[in-house]
């Protein structure tokens, strides 16, 4: 990723690289998307701005909303709620325009992790709801996990063990279906917490051991 960065500012300095075009766009996006990654979260606001003010300018709503989306997690790091949460907010407005259904369920489990991130459950839980649904209509078994382990969470917080006990099965078969060992792994840790909701220690450090011995291997 450092090299990346490196590489991609080194473009955006060079002689003839200041014209406020696609290219331009494309590398502040990269540059801003990268930025986030490695948690330089002021260097990555400022080229997602500029990428997003380029957009505008070309009435481009596609790149506009790409950007607003590391952009919001650049501000999640540099601990602006509120501001992550409103880029998320316009973001999902330009993609349910474009009719994009992938791209809404992206946005709106972003905009969920925040809602659940403040404890919000219950704007978190009809969004997650969203995604599942979306996934579901789309037979995309991985955004389907995802929005699975996510709602499990929530239920977990909320008490609803044996309903997040069903969820958690259901992403155990599709990681396996798959072959898609970081979600085996999430839903390993997932167990861990379901089973301290419910004082089950012992039950929980086996599930947190066994996470951490997958993470270890992949």
């Amino acid at each position: 990723l450092g090299l990346g960065y490196r590489l991609t500012m080194e473009a955006l300095s060079r002689r003839g690289a200041q014209a406020r075009d696609a290219a331009r766009l494309r590398a502040l996006f990269d540059a801003g998307q990268i930025g986030s990654w490695m948690g330089r979260y002021a260097e990555a606001q400022h080229h997602l701005q500029e990428s997003i003010a380029i957009a505008r300018e070309r009435g481009d709503t596609q790149d506009v909303a790409a950007a607003l989306q590391p952009l919001a997690l650049a501000c999640l790091g540099l601990g602006d709620l509120a501001a992550a949460r409103g880029h998320l907010e316009e973001a999902l407005v330009l993609e349910r325009e474009r009719g994009n259904e992938r791209d809404v369920a992206g946005v709106l489990n972003a905009l969920a992790q925040i809602h659940r991130a403040q404890g919000e459950l219950d704007a978190s839980e009809p969004l997650y709801e969203d995604v599942l649904a979306i996934a579901r209509r789309l037979g995309d078994r991985e955004v389907m996990a995802i929005g699975l382990l996510n709602l499990a969470m929530v239920l977990i917080g909320r008490g609803a063990g044996e309903r997040a006990a069903a969820m958690l099965r259901e992403v155990q078969a599709i990681a396996e279906a798959l072959g898609w060992r970081p979600a085996g792994q999430s839903v390993l840790e997932v167990c861990a917490g379901l089973a301290a909701s419910g004082a089950e220690w012992d039950q929980a450090a086996r599930f947190y051991g066994a996470a951490e011995a997958e993470a270890r291997k992949t």
